[in-house]
């Protein structure tokens, strides 16, 4: 079954481009890059011309025969479902830090509010914010647990679940011993009692729960709706009993914006009741929440700014510790080990504390007579090289003669991977810099792990799978063994060398992680911020901000709608939701409620004034008409918003659109007007650069050729556009434009061109794991070997394909067993 190569989702028979986030290779409007109608199908006219028995498929390898289009394939989608994919393997979490290095005037000032809090019984936020690794759960954790007997405490964090599946996430919220007791005991009771909730808010909700009545029992008395803001107010009714610390990690790694309604709720509420509640929440941000662009306020941060706005919150900032911070750590020590620890870890506690830690174990310093000194003389790279050369010297120390790569090409692999993460994926690496994935990951085995003769600089994490409907790829992953060794490869990186490699790794990453890339949207968003395509990394970053399903989307809407009053960015939120829910919807075939979502989002964006905005939701609903059949309202919404477009200049919207409009004038017989639309747009795709865009006009300007019978046209078209797919890497728009060149072959008498470029379609699609497109070109390749007299070879194709349609449940298995039957009867005759 086909999926959206960016975001993994279903996608809409005939469309190019994906509705849920309306990508295919270049960023425009997010739902404006849709394109519409039939696009590239190939060998037969949707209004139901079809040649012989052949079947087309579009670029991303749906499959449409005459006028079936609106029956049997969307029916089919409208109950598929993604296959399970691999079994859980623990992931790899970033290291905490286990000491408070320089940080007593943030455990102080959370003292202060607490102490606000519960002389006055008024609710307050405190968001410790700062980079990874400078301390900030290390503080929360210590305060919680300086309180745990004098107030109810309550803690929940957020995981860097990026590339985990389901399963995998699962299993982090099940064994945090924090709360893993109390979900033990009570976790069943509130799934029976409160299913709604669970199932819309999740893992993060039920935790919460389950420590909640754990320390207060009677709350299981109280009557609450089946509602995630049950959790609101039972914490506000214990409240009333004891005061309550409510410690949240990470809310910016929150995949549902869910939980800033929650949270900003419940500080809301607080008020109401006057009841003594403190809020820590840890953010991870690189500079202090003022100094923040308001263009790069996602949702955590708009959350802290908008409380602080309110008087509700404080936000601390955690910076570099000193070297005065740095000698209370380690204890009495010669001065210049401390500030040689200092200058090595750019003043970064969890690096701080890491090297030292190092330096320890290697017994590179030692105590004598109660003070640490060097154990080494000076020249030793241990303690008085640069922090690069310690990194460097460590590598140095893994080669030898024998070594497959030399020292530069492994800087040159260590830098690539340091862009990806402390954890990164060993085929981006490869593949970044044209290298065998073989021989890095025998490289990294042979080298870099540790051994009794060398410490490493790599810890092997086995494989992550990536599911492709039945098939599945296993990525190799690895990691940092140390995080400043990350820091060191990440640092060292000349400016325009870590920009061209950013991109590449983005890109890169997409292709590994298709058909899902959006279980990496957090990192896809960084790399392309890197890579100076604001655009992708825009795109991306809403993907992670938006992951809601569909019934957490609808509760959502349906919480905000009322509420949102005239907040320029609660309306903002709540259209973005909108639209989500609207391609959610049109992801499932539910026109009529993805229609109902988009004009809600053509009504939020009129109260925003933003033009942007309104000419997306107008193609939303121009989308939906035409997709559930109402031919004759949606060109009136095209046109609206291909006159926006214009109006803002946005050229891709442009193009996409007219895409759309070209394909109403196809459904609706109107040859010559699509086939001028269809032009209109190429130009603009080829104006702005849009490749991949470019190669999905040209189809659809083939499949016109076609139908008309100029054959020679729609040949030279369908080559162009397989020159641009494969130019920019799209495996199965390539694969579904050989097969209508071989479909072009086959009309014109040439039996044997139109052979090999079938079955060069088919080899393609099994590459990426696309069963549907598969059992199109089996049939296809059948009924060729049929017509070229080889009926054994035919016989054998067609069994194949019945086969493969029984598996996936293929709407056309009946006509295909029936030609199967025809071709084994003459088999028999003969």
């Amino acid at each position: 079954m086909p999926y959206c190569a960016n975001c993994g989702k279903l996608l809409i028979v005939g469309e190019s481009k994906c509705v849920y986030c309306g990508m295919s290779s270049t960023a425009g409007p997010s739902l404006s890059n849709v394109t519409g109608g039939v696009n590239i199908n190939g060998d037969a006219d949707i209004r139901g011309d079809v040649v012989g028995r052949d079947k087309i498929t579009n670029v991303h390898g749906d499959h449409v025969e005459g006028d079936k289009v609106t029956n049997h394939v969307l029916n089919f989608f409208a109950s598929a479902q993604p296959e399970e994919v691999a079994s859980p393997r623990p992931p790899r979490l970033r290291r905490e830090l286990q000491t408070l290095i320089g940080q007593r005037l943030q455990l102080d000032a959370l003292q202060a509010a607490w102490q606000q809090v519960t002389s006055t019984r008024i609710r307050r936020a405190v968001f410790l914010t700062g980079p990874i690794g400078f301390g900030r759960k290390a503080v929360a954790r210590a305060f919680c647990e300086a309180h745990h007997e004098d107030s109810i405490a309550l803690t929940l964090q957020f995981f860097p679940v990026e590339g985990l599946q389901a399963d995998e996430i699962a299993a982090l919220w099940e064994v945090d011993p924090r709360w893993q007791p109390a979900l033990t005991d009570y976790a069943a009771l509130i799934n029976q009692r409160y299913p709604h909730a669970v199932k819309i808010a999740g893992a993060p909700w039920l935790v919460l729960m389950a420590q909640l009545i754990s320390q207060v029992p009677t709350l299981l008395k109280e009557n609450r709706q089946d509602d995630p803001r049950a959790l609101n107010h039972l914490l506000r009714v214990a409240a009333k009993q004891q005061a309550v610390i409510l410690s949240v990690e990470d809310l910016d790694l929150a995949s549902d914006p869910l939980w800033i309604t929650l949270l900003k709720a419940l500080l809301e509420e607080s008020a109401i009741d006057h009841v003594p509640l403190l809020l820590i929440a840890t953010v991870a941000t690189r500079q202090p929440i003022a100094q923040v662009a308001k263009d790069d306020l996602h949702e955590a941060l708009w959350f802290v700014k908008e409380m602080q706005k309110r008087g509700l919150a404080e936000s601390r900032f955690f910076e570099t510790v000193t070297t005065s911070e740095v000698a209370v750590f380690t204890g009495p020590a010669q001065t210049p080990i401390i500030e040689r620890l200092w200058t090595l870890a750019d003043g970064i506690p969890l690096l701080v504390e890491t090297l030292w830690q190092e330096w320890t174990r290697e017994e590179v310093v030692e105590q004598r007579q109660g003070r640490w000194i060097a154990a080494r003389p000076f020249e030793e790279h241990w303690v008085w090289g640069d922090m690069k050369d310690l990194a460097e010297s460590l590598l140095a120390d893994c080669l030898d003669e024998s070594s497959a790569f030399d020292f530069d090409a492994a800087q040159e692999m260590l830098h690539i991977a340091a862009l990806e993460g402390e954890t990164f994926t060993v085929e981006a690496v490869a593949k970044v810099l044209n290298v065998e994935v073989d021989d890095v990951i025998d490289f990294f085995d042979d080298d870099l792990l540790e051994t009794d003769e060398v410490d490493g600089i790599l810890d092997d994490l086995g494989f992550q799978c990536v599911g492709r409907n039945d098939t599945e790829l296993e990525l190799h992953r690895y990691a940092f063994s140390q995080p400043y060794l990350q820091h060191v490869w990440l640092k060292y990186v000349d400016k325009e060398q870590r920009q061209t490699w950013s991109l590449q790794l983005a890109r890169t990453l997409e292709n590994l992680w298709w058909p899902d890339p959006k279980r990496v949207a957090r990192t896809l968003a960084r790399l392309y911020t890197e890579g100076s395509d604001p655009a992708r990394a825009a795109e991306y970053q809403r993907a992670a901000d938006f992951a809601s399903a569909l019934d957490a989307l609808e509760w959502h809407v349906a919480f905000l709608a009322p509420n949102v009053g005239d907040d320029r960015f609660e309306l903002l939120r709540l259209f973005e939701l909108q639209m989500k829910l609207g391609h959610e919807c049109l992801g499932r075939v539910h026109w009529s409620r993805a229609l109902h979502a988009y004009q809600a989002a053509a009504a939020t964006a009129a109260k925003t004034g933003i033009r942007r905005d309104m000419g997306q939701a107008l193609y939303g609903q121009g989308f939906a008409y035409q997709h559930g059949g109402v031919l004759d309202k949606d060109l009136d919404f095209f046109q609206q918003a291909l006159a926006i477009w214009c109006e803002v200049g946005d050229l891709s919207g442009e193009g996409s659109t007219l895409n759309c409009i070209g394909t109403t004038y196809y459904e609706r017989g109107q040859m010559q007007e699509a086939l001028d639309t269809y032009e209109q747009a190429l130009a603009i795709q080829r104006e702005v650069g849009d490749r991949s865009g470019e190669g999905t006009t040209l189809n659809n300007i083939g499949l016109i050729y076609k139908a008309r019978g100029q054959l020679d046209e729609a040949l030279d078209t369908y080559q162009q556009a397989l020159a641009i797919l494969r130019e920019v890497g799209d495996r199965l728009g390539e694969g579904t434009t050989l097969n209508n060149i071989g479909l072009i072959y086959k009309a014109r008498g040439q039996l044997d061109e139109a052979l090999d470029y079938l079955e060069q379609a088919i080899v393609i699609f099994r590459e990426v794991g696309d069963r549907w497109s598969e059992s199109t070109l089996l049939g296809n390749i059948g009924v060729l070997l049929d017509e070229l007299g080889r009926t054994t070879e035919a016989v054998e194709y067609l069994e194949q394909n019945v086969a493969l349609d029984e598996a996936i449940g293929h709407p056309d298995l009946e006509s295909d067993r029936a030609e199967l039957e025809r071709v084994r009867a003459k088999l028999g005759n003969g």
